[in-house]
């Protein structure tokens, strides 16, 4: 019924450098990690496009890219506002939203664009 048997495991030795190399590779990561995930690599255009789902200081944020920048034109993008039931139509879109948002932050009408999308992702 009991039998006896032998195994291997780490000394508090062992313990403490496996603990010590878990540590430092956490911490590692976390110093490397933003720099990876937030690269901006602008590019030379005249368009810029804005998700009409970000929070407004975001939207403001974006207004002010486009009247710092070389932008002629804004594209919003977004799918159907979450409650609606899905698509109805295009002005209950988060691209209508976000258009709306920008409109009032100040950028001209003739330079926004609305680009919805009829589903979910």
């Amino acid at each position: 019924m009991v039998t006896r048997k032998e195994r291997w495991g780490l000394s508090r030795r062992g313990w403490l450098i496996m603990a010590s190399l878990v540590l430092l590779s956490l911490v590692l990561v976390l110093f490397n990690v933003y720099p990876f995930l937030a690269v901006t690599h602008r590019v030379d255009t005249d368009i810029l496009v804005v998700e009409g789902w970000i929070h407004e200081y975001a939207i403001r944020a974006g207004a002010e890219e486009f009247t710092s920048g070389p932008y002629h034109r804004v594209f919003t993008t977004g799918g159907p506002v979450v409650g609606n039931g899905g698509y109805v139509n295009d002005y209950q879109t988060s691209a209508c939203i976000g258009a709306e948002l920008l409109r009032r932050a100040g950028i001209p009408s003739e330079s926004l664009l609305m680009v919805p999308s009829h589903e979910m992702g």
